[in-house]
């Protein structure tokens, strides 16, 4: 149950932030006050610079080794954010399709973002990539 904001301060200045609370139904720390995995996540989540040519091109937040991205920033021109909502083909149900290959030939949702930030140069471009990926998952 991810959840991401966009704010903007009074001098225009535009915010984007995520938390990462992952864990649902895989226990509660009640000494933390949060979820299991939340709090094991914690220790492995980094800030990365993504560069080329020695310039950032984007910055993202996310977990050693993970492969793909579930957040990126390209200042001043957007940002991006994979989130999970409850749905009878997400979650598991997704991990499986794309395990047993259901999803063959389907851009993977975790990838799409490294792919958009290395091309894209303004928000309609971000627009333009997401809409014509099909889904990574089937839902129906």
């Amino acid at each position: 149950m991810c959840t991401s904001i966009v704010a903007e301060d009074p001098q225009g200045q535009i915010y984007a932030a995520r938390n990462l609370d992952f864990g649902l139904f895989l226990g509660w720390d009640n000494s933390n006050d949060t979820w299991l995995m939340t709090e094991r996540l914690r220790k492995v989540v980094r800030n990365v610079d993504f560069q080329r040519d020695g310039k950032t091109v984007f910055q993202s937040a996310s977990f050693l080794g993970y492969v793909g991205l579930m957040t990126a920033v390209k200042p001043p021109l957007f940002a991006l954010t994979i989130n999970d909502r409850f749905n009878k083909e997400g979650g598991f149900v997704g991990i499986y399709q794309v395990s047993i290959k259901k999803c063959q030939g389907k851009q993977q949702l975790h990838l799409l973002p490294n792919y958009i930030c290395c091309l894209s140069s303004n928000f309609f471009d971000v627009l333009f990539e997401y809409e014509k990926q099909p889904p990574s998952v089937d839902n129906g």
